[in-house]
C-alpha cells in the first residue's frame, strides 16, 4: 500500500512540475494564414505580413518610410480569450525592426462580460521597443487577471513611429502554480 501511495504521490508531483502550457492563441500564432484570426488597425496602410519571420515564416509587418510618424499600425485578434478571474498568465511575441521614431509593444485588455456587453478593466503592456533590425527580441508580459476579469483582447502595434517592425510567434499561456 504505501508503494501505491507513493507511486501516486509521485505521478501527481511530476505531473504539476512537468505540466506543460497551452497557448490560448493556438489559431495561427504566426500569422500563417493571415487575418483569419486577426485583424488590421485603421489606418490599414501600415500593415501587412511578409515571409520575413523566424524560420522564413509570415511575420506581421508594420512599416511607415514616408519620413513623418504614423499614429499608429497593428493587429487585433478576432474576438476575446476566455480567461479565468485570478489567474495569472503570461503574453510573449517575438519582435524585430528598427523605429526610427516611436515604439512598438503588445498591449492585453482586460475586460469582464456583462449580458451582451464587455466592460473594459484594464490594459497591461509590454515594455515599449524600438526594435533591432539584426535580431529578434522576445517580449512578455505577466499579469494577474483583475477578480471580475473573464476575458482578454490582444492588440499588437508600433505607434506614433518611423520605419519597420516585425511581429512573430505570439503566446499567451497561464501559469502554472501561480496565482
Amino acid at each position: 500500500m504505501k508503494k501505491i501511495l507513493s507511486t501516486f504521490l509521485f505521478c501527481i508531483l511530476t505531473g504539476i512540475i512537468c505540466a506543460e502550457n497551452t497557448n490560448l492563441v493556438s489559431e495561427d500564432p504566426g500569422f500563417e494564414q493571415g487575418t483569419k484570426y486577426w485583424y488590421f488597425m485603421k489606418p490599414m496602410e501600415y500593415t501587412s505580413f511578409a515571409k520575413k519571420g523566424i524560420n522564413g515564416s509570415n511575420a506581421l509587418e508594420i512599416q511607415n518610410l514616408s519620413g513623418n510618424p504614423a499614429k499608429r499600425g497593428g493587429l487585433y485578434r478576432k474576438g476575446f480569450v476566455s480567461v479565468t478571474a485570478g489567474k495569472t498568465y503570461t503574453f510573449r511575441v517575438a519582435l524585430k525592426g528598427n523605429l526610427t521614431a516611436g515604439y512598438a509593444s503588445a498591449r492585453i485588455n482586460i475586460f469582464r462580460k456583462e449580458g451582451t456587453k464587455n466592460k473594459f478593466l484594464k490594459t497591461f503592456e509590454t515594455p515599449r521597443i524600438t526594435g533591432n533590425p539584426e535580431k529578434w527580441t522576445q517580449l512578455h508580459c505577466t499579469f494577474k487577471v483583475p477578480d471580475d476579469g473573464n476575458l482578454l483582447h490582444i492588440e499588437l502595434s508600433s505607434r506614433n513611429f518611423c520605419g519597420t517592425m516585425l511581429f512573430d510567434n505570439a503566446s499567451l499561456e497561464e501559469e502554472i502554480g501561480r496565482a
